[in-house]
This record gives C-alpha cells, sequence and structure tokens, in this order.
C-alpha cells in the first residue's frame, strides 16, 4: 500500500514527464498540488479516503469538481480500484452567471473619470476595443471602430497580432 505522499510524487513526476513546462502547464500542476493537498500526505491511499475528502467538498462547487477529477486520475495512476465511487459522489455544476453591465452603465462609468485621471486613455480603449490590459500598449487602431494589438500567449514565444 502507498502513502498519500508517495502516490503524489508519482502523479507529479508522470505529470512532469508528460508535459512541456509553459504557463498552463505551471497552472496545471498548481492545480494538482492544490487539491492533493486536501489529502493527509502520511495515510495510506485508499478509496474510501478519497471519496470521503472529496464528499467533504461543497456539493455543486466548482472545488468539489476539480477535486474529484484529480483524485480520480490519483487512484488510476497508482492502481487504486474503485473510481466509479467518485463519479457516485460528482454533482453537477454551473458556474456563476456574470453580470456584464449595460452600455449606458459603461458610458456612464467613462463619463464620471475624473479629467486629469493619469491614463484616462488606457481605459476608453478596454471600452471601446475591448482589448485586455496587457495589449493596450501596442494597440494600433484601424478605424470602423476596430485595432491591432499585440497578444502574447506563451513565455518565449513571440507576440503576435491581432484584431
Amino acid at each position: 500500500m502507498l502513502t498519500v505522499g508517495e502516490a503524489v510524487t508519482r502523479l507529479e513526476q508522470d505529470f512532469c514527464k508528460n508535459t512541456i513546462r509553459i504557463s498552463a502547464a505551471e497552472r496545471t500542476s498548481s492545480r494538482l498540488k492544490a487539491e492533493t493537498d486536501r489529502l493527509p500526505q502520511a495515510a495510506t491511499l485508499t478509496m474510501e479516503l478519497l471519496v470521503a475528502v472529496g464528499d467533504q467538498q461543497t456539493p455543486g462547487s466548482r472545488t468539489r469538481q476539480e477535486s474529484l477529477k484529480v483524485f480520480k486520475r490519483l487512484a488510476v495512476l497508482v492502481g487504486v480500484d474503485g473510481t466509479e465511487r467518485l463519479d457516485d459522489i460528482k454533482s453537477p455544476y454551473e458556474p456563476g452567471v456574470r453580470e456584464v453591465p449595460t452600455d449606458e452603465q459603461v458610458l456612464a462609468l467613462m463619463e464620471a473619470m475624473p479629467v486629469d485621471h493619469k491614463y484616462p486613455w488606457m481605459t476608453q480603449a478596454l471600452v471601446v476595443y475591448g482589448c485586455r490590459p496587457a495589449e493596450v500598449f501596442s494597440l494600433r487602431p484601424q478605424g470602423a471602430g476596430t485595432a491591432q494589438v499585440l497578444k502574447v500567449k506563451r513565455k518565449g514565444k513571440l507576440p503576435t497580432w491581432r484584431t
């Protein structure tokens, strides 16, 4: 029987050997660690433990969904039987509905901005062109309400233009 700590080490090694280290992989690695940290590292890894810890998470939450997904991945990797028990306690997850401001609310916000604001053009660019904050400095208006910006998707890669 493996301890949770030994199984987590195997999971990390398996993840590292099959992954190119880019920012997305770093985020996945952090998420795996966050979920496996919920487990008592010195305990013996059993399906009962995985189900018990998974069941402690709030039903219908993203935390529960992610925990059960990582626990199942861990169980399959080290050969713990009964992964269907994790599926049995899964509950549907629906992200919350975002409240998007109306055009009138955005316009009111823009009009309320102080005249002596340090970077009013940045805020205006975000609103008018819908660019991301990191893209504002490369903004090249093209007319007809469009613009080009440089986007950086991966570390070590050259940025590319998007409209």
